[in-house]
């Protein structure tokens, strides 16, 4: 059996690459894959990250564990409720989300890309792409609905003045 993988970005929504694998490849063979299909260097590390549909994390295996590692596809998404992240960037956390969208009755000798669309995220980032990466991400991230700590700025003034009092400050 051949499974189609799906792997999309978080980061850019437009890329999308559709690779075939056997189902009894090891995780160490899917790590391959992707960087031999997305160019990237042969030597970063990576990681395999195992969640439940809420994405909590159930399980993570890095490239190192994943050289060992005798699970196989076929075993990686034996439960339909697991969700497969890939992440290439472990400074950063940029991943790639990993979806099994089919199996196919035939048999492949090696993994093959399929499709590629959209701009393949760059491996490693230039210290101002990881400015502009982390920026993005913090203002993407900030939520006018957050509940803040403190109701009202006289509790902070209050702490304060205990931490003042307290250390002679």
């Amino acid at each position: 059996m051949v499974y189609q993988l799906l792997l999309e970005s978080p980061e850019n929504e437009k890329f999308e690459a559709l690779l075939e694998i056997n189902e009894s490849a090891s995780l160490f063979d899917l790590h391959k894959a992707i960087l031999s299909f997305l160019d990237y260097p042969k030597d970063i590390f990576t990681s395999f990250i195992f969640c439940d549909n809420n994405f909590n994390v159930l399980e993570e295996i890095n490239i190192e564990d994943a050289k060992s590692n005798t699970k196989t596809l076929k075993e990686a998404f034996s439960k339909q409720e697991i969700q497969l992240a890939y992440i290439f960037d472990i400074m950063l956390e940029r991943s790639f989300f990993i979806n099994l969208v089919k199996i196919n009755s035939y048999n492949i000798t090696s993994p093959e890309l399929i499709h590629l669309k959209g701009e393949i995220p760059k491996a490693i980032l230039s210290p101002d792409e990881i400015d502009k990466y982390l920026a993005e991400d913090i203002c993407n991230n900030n939520d006018d609905s957050e509940e803040f700590l403190f109701e009202d700025t006289d509790e902070i003034e209050d702490i304060n003045s205990d931490f003042d009092d307290e250390f002679n400050y």
